[in-house]
């Protein structure tokens, strides 16, 4: 139940370039590294210039010891920018994963060699430095990503996609929503693991059929992203439904479970508008009430 105060001012480095936190977006992602340390992973991102916005990276350790004079300490940047929505990056074993945004990082990096929407760039807690880049599986299984293939003929249609990053039972499953914006061709999404992250190895286990029930008929950009895995297998799943009507546009944030024995997805769990976001404790709730940490 405790909580701390992140320090707002930017690292010297950052600073020193004449810049205010006001100038950025922040976005934050928090773990712990191989040591058991707790740290804060601060993304700032300048969005005047839309074609090309700098992002800065800032660390701090959430020491007790220290928690007064905490400091954030500035990290070298990358030449292309991460995504910084909750589910476009996720923190496992120490490692950040990041999926890259696909713009380069500021105008001094405009020609930098281009990536796919599933490439992900590392970033290792303890040592606090970039570590690698890993590709997704559309890149990797280009041949499993026709998305013709399951039209029933030849069409000229919109097709939209979507990448999302989870960590299920320790393993990192990149969930890759397909909508054809059609009332005849139900949306899905593919849950792809990660079983050999040096040999770049995926697998997709499950394809989820997303019944249209779960849409109004007028819905634009919607999400799908498994949550957590709950003890008996299933799969919750965590939709997002951004809709417009004449009354104006609101979002829908809806949960159903996903059960692999039976490849069955269940009526919603909760429906619910106009609320920001939505978190999932997966610990003890008797431990809240005793006063335990988490």
């Amino acid at each position: 139940g405790a909580a701390v105060h992140l320090p707002e001012p930017l690292s010297t480095p950052h600073s020193l370039r004449g810049r205010s936190l006001s100038d950025f977006d922040g976005s934050f992602k928090y773990g712990r590294d191989s040591n058991g340390d707790y740290k804060v992973l601060r993304v700032l991102t300048d969005c005047h210039n839309k074609q090309f916005p700098e992002q800065l990276f800032e660390i701090l350790s959430l020491d007790e010891s220290s928690r007064y004079h905490m400091r954030w300490r500035a990290k070298k940047a990358l030449p292309m920018c991460v995504r910084r929505d909750a589910i476009g990056g996720v923190v496992i074993n120490g490692v950040v994963y990041f999926l890259l945004d696909g713009r380069p990082n500021g105008v001094k990096n405009a020609h930098r060699e281009s990536y796919e929407m599933d490439h992900m760039a590392l970033f290792d807690l303890c040592s606090e430095r970039w570590i690698s880049y890993l590709e997704g599986p559309m890149a990797t299984h280009p041949e499993m990503n026709n998305i013709d293939e399951i039209l029933p003929e030849p069409l000229e249609m919109s097709v939209y996609q979507n990448l999302s990053l989870s960590e299920l039972s320790g393993a990192l499953v990149v969930a890759q929503y397909t909508d054809y914006r059609s009332a005849e061709i139900k949306s899905y999404v593919d849950l792809w693991y990660l079983m050999d992250s040096e040999k770049q190895i995926w697998e997709k286990k499950y394809r989820i059929v997303l019944e249209m029930d779960t849409w109004d008929t007028e819905h634009i950009f919607p999400h799908a992203h498994p949550s957590l895995i709950l003890d008996d297998g299933r799969i919750l799943i965590y939709i997002t439904v951004h809709l417009a009507n004449f009354e104006g546009q609101y979002t829908r944030r809806v949960m159903r479970l996903y059960d692999p024995e039976t490849d069955t997805l269940g009526s919603d769990l909760v429906d619910v508008k106009n609320i920001h976001s939505i978190g999932f404790f997966s610990g003890s709730l008797l431990s809240i009430q005793n006063g335990q940490g988490l």
